[in-house]
């Protein structure tokens, strides 16, 4: 019979090697939902901002596994490492097809981060 590991038995005062520490989540993001087109060759490009919104964290984790934020008719899961938004309604419904949703930079530019498209603002590849 192979010999089978067994883990030591939880002791008190030693959680911290039990669960890896995150950062929380931040409090709030402001959500831009965009139009999103392509070019004639193919590449994405992001139409003007449709709607801007503050959102707040609910504490709770999406169906994306993900923090929940709501806001003025949006609700979106976002990614707190990279500020991507993994899944998002606008007044209960889905975004319509090819608008993206996304989370505005910490500078205040509008539709910052990587979208979700892998490039930067500037074309370079983000990944």
């Amino acid at each position: 019979m192979p010999h089978r590991r067994r883990f030591p038995p939880h002791r008190p005062g030693h959680e911290h090697r039990l669960r890896h520490e995150h950062p929380a989540p931040p409090p709030r993001y402001v959500i831009v939902l965009k139009p999103q087109t392509a070019d004639a060759e193919g590449h994405p490009e992001h139409g003007p901002e449709v709607r801007t919104t503050p959102v707040e964290a609910t504490g709770e984790l999406g169906a994306s596994g993900y923090p929940r934020y709501a806001g003025d008719g949006v609700v979106a899961d976002v990614d707190p490492r990279t500020r991507t938004v993994e899944a998002a309604t606008v007044d209960g419904a889905e975004l319509p097809y090819g608008w993206v949703a996304l989370v505005a930079d910490e500078n205040g530019d509008r539709g910052g981060g990587n979208g979700g498209d892998g490039e930067d603002r500037d074309g370079r590849d983000g990944r």
